[in-house]
């Protein structure tokens, strides 16, 4: 059973699409009229026949949400939807119920939220009946034996204890805030309260789904390749005879309205403080419901958001930003979330208040408000292909009894102006009167590299365990690992192998099969590559960790490769590779890394990686492989609550029989470039003018990487860095692209890049040259680098923040830095930084090249 919001499963997209206001689904749906009958007691099925493909979805929904519970009976509603998704019905129990399901080929999924109780099945016409009954089994007699009721029970107060471990993505933190603003109205309950469910009883649970689950309050969707006279046949003799009206007590009143802030801090075993911000929102049937869903868009959807363009790119003062706002017949909570560091929590607060305060004063220009719209309809609309997800959403808003809502959704979002959503803004984001619900890191927060142990199997592969105790889930990277001499195309024969191993596909499995069963336990495989290696990386629990390892040994050291893979493998490579010519922001990075690393991989060309995409050949991806994934070459990497005493064993009997491989050809040493500074310009075809800054570092960055990571983000990090704010006050700077800094095997660089106006590259460059001037002689204050010094070890907490990054960050410490402890000593490594310190690291910046891009 899926617990999720109703913003999540009736937001305006699958609106678009089950009504057939998105412009391709209004034809289709068109041509598939919707079918209502409404039978005497009051049960509502709604039939959309569509012969097009050989599918059907079959939806029933049951008013049996949170808003049937109560504070006192908080638990009933989620452990009826466990009973019914993992027990069966009273006829045909589990396992028998889920056998018959897999056996059709059928998907099944049950949903819960605050308004209902869904059950949602896609499956063949030919089976279309039996799961016609099997739903109706489902709702009117589910399996409540107490064996099973024990069972469905266990299930759900696991679930329930798991989320804290993950309080951002499982929905934990949204909870709270809502449970702040809401109070005991039902829409601020959790998923359900752990005493509730340890004492409910099997009538307790009858009694619940007698009152709730009843024709008067259901409503079945069928959408498909179907006949409806057929269905409604069935649907009579399934439910026809059943009694209207069940013994609801009357809908709770609206919460009460919030006139002041309202704060609550909880103290968990994660990383970084997670903040929730609410404010009271519109209701679907409001006048500001549509202007709300664009300002959610304005604010918190997309990379040009206002939220995500202040807080996230050009403060860094938070990540993993996310809004939510359900679609709900009464008043609803607005909620913007992300993570950020300790130092970090009131300038993220105060800058996410800010954007409320300006949204609210100056109206919105026309084009802003146009992109928000635009991509409000074009994003969501595309979540919403499937057959299921459309009849799911007829049945959720029949519920609500308003058929304009469904005819008139396009036309209101699309009229909704600069006007509205001011309007909207200033009705219901008021900034004295916000809730905020916020996760601290339970004491002080470091990060636990030093718990990092090296070691070989006895066929020589290399292993790195990072034991974290705090987590459930182990993150796993496997690399193999580049050991021979630099060639200038290797970044693109890494990219692509690991394209083609993330795949999947085996000798022994093809790659639905792998994923088929990754996907079972959870799991899913992410490979990407460079010119130092290919990467996989995925997580597992301690329970599957034996299955994952197994199908991951499998896929990186026994892959099987087409010549049609590859070619679909080079065809979407290509598409990369000819979006970056298209942009200038590109096209001037592709010149810098190559005068700061020319005849190395690191600084291929554009046209050099587009030419040995062409020439690429299967044959020579699988010698590539095979170099690369040897018991030599080699390094598995794990993060999580293991030792090295209780998992080498396992991973001798799953990784321990690979053969053992000759020991690997020293690298070439790499290229070096001249030192000095030199300043290049190019052309191109678009519009607009770009400036990138790079700075390759001499052979001494490890050991100053402190130093010069502050360096670093003093000059290019945020609005107040220096360079950022040279170029601001000259009135020259457009906006920042991006600035990065890398420890790689054969070189380390920092780079940034600038947007400026037309015709001020050569000032703009010549500005930055003249920092860098100022700050040889003008050591950096001792405040900005206690500030800087704050932030950056912040960073380092945030790179330890989930095992599958702990797992890559390892792999990458003993493979290409050859420093086991290089994170572990990172963090107070800080604590040492000096004024004297930073100005000494520019001396590091041994190669200095500028590239600036000129359009038309």
């Amino acid at each position: 059973m899926r617990k999720r919001s109703v913003h999540e499963l009736a937001t305006l997209a699958i609106l678009l699409v089950s009504l057939g206001l998105a412009t391709s689904a209004a034809v289709a749906l068109e041509r598939m009229p919707v079918r209502k009958t409404r039978l005497p007691n009051g049960l509502v099925l709604i039939v959309q026949e569509d012969h097009s493909l050989p599918l059907v979805a079959v939806v029933t929904v049951a008013r049996a949400g949170h808003m049937a519970e109560s504070r006192a009976t908080n638990g009933t509603a989620a452990l009826l939807a466990t009973v019914m998704e993992t027990q069966g019905s009273a006829r045909t129990p589990a396992p028998a119920f889920l056998e018959q399901i897999e056996g059709e080929g059928s998907d099944f999924q049950v949903y819960l939220d605050q308004e209902t109780l869904r059950l949602e099945t896609s499956c063949m016409p030919a089976n279309l009946e039996p799961n016609l009954r099997r739903q109706a089994e489902l709702m009117l007699t589910p399996n409540l034996s107490t064996e099973s009721l024990n069972r469905a029970r266990e299930k759900l107060m696991a679930r329930v204890a798991r989320l804290v471990e993950y309080p951002l993505e499982s929905g934990y933190l949204a909870t709270m805030c809502d449970g702040l603003a809401f109070g005991d109205h039902p829409y601020g309950f959790p998923l359900a309260d752990p005493d509730v469910v340890k004492r409910l009883s099997a009538r307790e649970i009858e009694a619940f789904r007698g009152r709730h689950v009843t024709p008067d309050a259901m409503r079945v969707v069928v959408a498909g390749d179907c006949d409806p006279d057929r269905v409604l046949a069935v649907i009579q003799e399934l439910y026809g005879k059943l009694p209207a009206l069940g013994q609801r007590g009357p809908r709770p009143q609206a919460p009460a309205p919030v006139e002041r802030p309202r704060e609550r801090t909880e103290s968990l075993d994660v990383r970084r403080p997670l903040l929730c911000v609410g404010f009271m929102g519109p209701s679907v049937f409001d006048e500001d419901f549509h202007a709300m869903l664009v300002i959610r868009a304005l604010l918190a959807e997309g990379q040009a958001s206002r939220l995500h363009k202040r807080l996230v790119v050009r403060e860094r003062a938070a990540s993993d930003l996310s809004s939510k706002f359900p679609i709900v017949p009464s008043t609803a909570l607005v909620k913007f979330q992300f993570a950020t560091d300790p130092e970090l929590v009131e300038p993220a607060l105060e800058s996410l208040i800010a954007e409320i305060q300006r949204l609210r004063s100056v109206d919105v220009p026309t084009d802003e408000l146009e992109r928000a719209k635009t991509l409000l309809i074009s994003i969501l609309a595309q979540r919403v292909q499937r057959r299921l997800a459309q009849a799911s959403h007829l049945g959720q808003f029949d519920l609500f009894d308003d058929t304009a809502l469904f005819s008139e959704m396009l036309d209101r979002v699309t009229a909704v102006t600069a006007t509205a959503v001011h309007r909207a803004a200033r009705r219901w984001l008021d900034p004295s009167r916000y809730i905020l619900a916020m996760i601290k890191p339970k004491g002080a927060v470091e990060a636990k590299a030093e718990k990092v142990w090296t070691g070989k199997l006895s066929n020589g592969l290399n292993v790195v365990i990072h034991r974290d105790p705090s987590s459930a889930v182990v993150g796993i990277a496997l690399g193999g690992m580049v050991q021979q001499g630099p060639q200038e195309d290797i970044g693109v024969r890494c990219e692509a192998l690991a394209t083609l191993l993330e795949k999947g596909h085996t000798r022994e499995s093809s790659s639905a099969q792998t994923q088929e069963r990754l996907e079972a336990a959870g799991s899913r495989v992410k490979g990407f590559g460079d010119p130092d290696g290919v990467y996989l990386m995925t997580t597992a629990t301690v329970h599957n960790l034996d299955q994952i390892l197994a199908t991951l040994r499998d896929v990186a050291f026994d892959p099987s490769f087409t010549e049609q893979e590859l070619a679909n493998v080079k065809q979407q490579l290509a598409r990369e590779a000819e979006s970056a010519g298209d942009s200038p922001e590109m096209m001037g990075l592709f010149k810098l890394f190559s005068n700061l690393f020319p005849s190395h991989p690191y600084g291929a060309t554009l046209e050099s990686c587009q030419a040995a995409l062409k020439t690429l050949t299967l044959d020579e991806l699988t010698r590539t492989h095979r170099r690369l994934f040897t018991t030599r070459t080699a390094y598995l990497s794990l993060a999580g609550n293991l030792t090295s005493t209780e998992i080498m064993p396992r991973l001798e009997a799953i990784l321990g029989q690979l053969p053992p491989a000759a020991p690997p050809p020293d690298r070439d040493p790499p290229a070096v470039s001249p030192t000095g500074t030199q300043v290049e310009t190019i052309s191109h075809s678009r519009p607009g003018e770009v400036l990138c800054f790079g700075a390759r570092l001499s052979s001494r960055a490890r050991a100053d990487f402190p130093q010069i990571s502050v360096l670093f983000r003093v000059l290019f990090i945020g609005e107040k860095s220096l360079v950022t704010r040279a170029l601001d006050q000259a009135g020259v700077l457009e906006d920042r692209i991006d600035a990065t800094m890398h420890l790689r095997r054969s070189g380390a660089y920092m780079a940034a890049g600038y947007r400026v106006k037309p015709g001020t590259g050569a000032k703009a460059q010549q500005i930055v040259a003249d920092v860098l001037g100022k700050l040889a002689s003008t050591p950096v204050s001792s405040s900005d680098i206690e500030n800087t010094r704050r932030v950056l070890q912040g960073f380092v907490v945030r790179a330890f923040e989930e095992t599958q990054n702990q797992a890559q960050r390892m792999l990458s410490a003993v493979a290409i830095l050859n420093q086991p402890d290089f994170y572990a000593a990172l963090g107070s490594s800080y604590d040492k930084v000096t004024p004297e310190k930073v100005h000494a690291a520019l001396g590091d910046l041994e190669t200095i090249r500028y590239v600036i891009v000129k359009g038309k």
